[in-house]
């Protein structure tokens, strides 16, 4: 590495306070150990060129700290500033301040600092991970180890720190970059994500955390109006705040409640109409694809292990939050955008000529990331049906009653209506009964976004 380099380059959203916020922390925080950072509202005169300045300073980087917020994924800046501190060779740290918001795909491949877990520890594995690198302020050396420990101790609290995150190898990298090329065709796809489950997956919210639970990757989808329903029957709906998971529940994260006897515990199973003995073995048992042959009562009951395990409520969120969650609030058709396009779900394309895809089977969560919706929630089309806790007609009854269908949402890699197009769109709804788990539907998690710890 260029021995000039002195500074670290923090990356952050103008547009999220919390990301502003901790930018200036983080440039404080730095600035009190001698080490000098660059942020662009910081180093950007009026009349200055913006990606001319951004270059320069980052061609003069020895380290690049990019603050994850909520709306980070949509400033196109942060992808453009990454793949240049890539290409010079700048060491990348992710900074997490929120368990709702973790980093983007093509930022998995880098190992993060956690501050959502314990923020004094955050801060000491932040100047750890600066140890070594020519960071210092000009006319001054970098600090040693034992120096940086003790500017950082007055902050420190004697806390039993969670184990490091898992480092990334040569080989996951290069996967989740292959993920992230737009030009990566399904079939593709399809052997990356069976790869990383041979391999060990690293993204965040796919397998299990490190108490053995399931490592929910929550998204918030904010407060606010959107368009609700078909062209027909559109409507202004309007919700509050609250929060999906990123991915369908897959496999591991299932196995995780059948290890812990969750089809012997009544808890869980108290009020429904019907109690299943026994798990059905999935169709595909990779552990990174989403848990299929599931039916609505054994994804509640799902829901309410997790949520006995976390402390909070987890449960299957209405159809209107899944839509919201698909769409976003322009109205858009599919969660990618307002016109379909080939490659961008798992779902059968030949039968209509929709495309030239088939895949005939499920893939592992999340390998279509350019098919995300505006928040970020990967599979909202395609793949597996998802089902949701509404029903076709609702008692005031305890009760569920297995007579009664279940709303299930989002289509599934078998498709094949005579539009598959239509059949995709976010505001497409079907019904399946109660007892019913066939290969072709899953479930996601919702929680309301006051319950996050």
């Amino acid at each position: 590495m260029d021995d000039t380099r002195r500074l670290v380059f923090i990356s952050y959203s103008r547009h999220d306070p919390v990301g502003v916020d901790w930018s200036r922390r983080i440039l404080e925080r730095l600035s009190e150990l001698g080490i000098s950072a660059w942020r662009d509202d910081e180093g950007i005169l009026a009349g200055d060129m913006a990606d001319e300045r951004i270059e320069a300073a980052l061609e003069q980087a020895a380290a690049m700290i990019v603050v994850v917020s909520e709306t980070l994924k949509q400033r196109p800046w942060t992808r453009h500033e990454v793949a240049y501190a890539q290409e010079l060779g700048i060491r990348i740290i992710p900074v997490e301040v929120d368990v709702a918001h973790r980093r983007p795909i093509f930022m998995f491949a880098f190992t993060p600092v956690e501050f959502h877990r314990d923020e004094e520890v955050g801060w000491t594995r932040l100047t750890q991970a600066l140890n070594g690198l020519r960071v210092a302020a000009d006319g001054a050396d970098a600090p040693t180890p034992d120096e940086a420990e003790s500017l950082t101790e007055p902050h420190a609290t004697p806390v039993s720190e969670p184990p490091p995150a898992p480092g990334v190898s040569s080989e996951q990298r290069q996967l989740l970059d292959k993920l992230n090329d737009p030009g990566t065709p399904p079939a593709r796809r399809l052997e990356i994500g069976d790869r990383l489950a041979e391999i060990g997956d690293p993204r965040p919210g796919v397998g299990l955390d490190e108490r053995g639970l399931p490592d929910i990757d929550w998204v918030v989808v904010p407060a606010g109006p959107f368009n609700y329903g078909d062209g027909k029957t559109s409507r202004t709906r309007k919700l509050e705040t609250f929060h999906l998971a990123r991915y369908a529940v897959t496999n591991a994260q299932y196995d995780a409640f059948i290890e812990a006897g969750g089809y012997d515990d009544d808890r869980w199973w108290h009020g429904l109409a019907r109690r299943i003995e026994a798990p059905e073995p999935g169709e595909w048992s990779i552990a990174n694809r989403p848990r299929e042959t599931v039916s609505w009562y054994e994804a509640v009951a799902f829901c309410r292990w997790l949520s006995e395990r976390l402390g909070y409520e987890v449960r299957l969120p209405s159809e209107v939050e899944w839509e919201k969650g698909a769409r976003g609030e322009d109205g858009r058709a599919y969660p990618w955008g307002s016109e379909y396009r080939s490659g961008y779900a798992n779902v059968d394309e030949t039968e209509t000529k929709s495309g030239p895809h088939y895949l005939r089977q499920t893939t592992a969560v999340g390998v279509y990331p350019q098919g995300e919706s505006p928040y970020g929630l990967a599979d909202m089309a395609g793949n597996v049906w998802e089902w949701t806790a509404d029903w076709i007609k609702i008692q005031d009854n305890p009760n569920i009653f297995d007579d009664y269908f279940a709303i299930i949402r989002g289509g599934d890699y078998f498709n094949r209506a005579p539009n598959i197009p239509s059949r995709l769109a976010a505001e497409t709804r079907s019904v399946r009964p109660f007892s019913l788990g066939p290969s072709t539907i899953g479930f996601r998690c919702a929680q309301a976004a006051r319950t996050v710890p």
